[in-house]
């Protein structure tokens, strides 16, 4: 059944002409299209910041200024906010923390904050792109892909 949705979501993306504000790509990509959009670019991630005029927000339970706790993703969803109402459009906010939210806050939480962020960025005419590794199960990537292509 999850080839036949693989196969017939491949045929329709292949035949749209219209752009992806949203698209779910592996996490082994997202330095890559991170340093090529640097300036236009809000992360969301586990790693910390790596310079200080970065648009980063740092998932951490580590006791740091630029750390957010992983219970306080409604500051995440507020600055984000904030950022692209400032900037009107063409950010691209990349979301590198699926998985460590999903353990920390639970899947409910974790597939309502990526839709959230889904929302704030399409209504700011942006792209949202999520990172997600092979610790996902088949279903899980679905409902994900579900969210986020909707």
């Amino acid at each position: 059944m999850w080839d036949l949705i693989r196969r017939r979501s491949e045929r329709d993306t292949s035949q749209s002409t219209s752009p992806r504000f949203c698209e779910i790509i592996d996490h082994r990509d997202v330095e890559r299209i991170y340093s090529r959009m640097e300036d236009k670019a809000i992360i969301i991630t586990r790693k910390p910041p790596r310079r200080e005029k970065e648009t980063y927000f740092w998932i951490s339970k580590v006791e740091h200024p630029k750390a957010i706790h992983p219970s306080q993703l409604y500051i995440i969803e507020e600055n984000v906010r904030k950022h692209l109402q400032k900037s009107r459009n063409n950010e691209v906010v990349i979301f590198d923390a699926f998985e460590y939210i999903k353990i920390e806050q639970g899947s409910e939480s974790a597939y309502k904050f990526v839709g959230k962020l889904r929302d704030l960025t399409i209504l700011s005419g942006s792209k949202f792109i999520v990172s997600i590794s092979d610790a996902l199960d088949e279903k899980e990537k679905a409902l994900l892909k579900r969210i986020i292509e909707d």
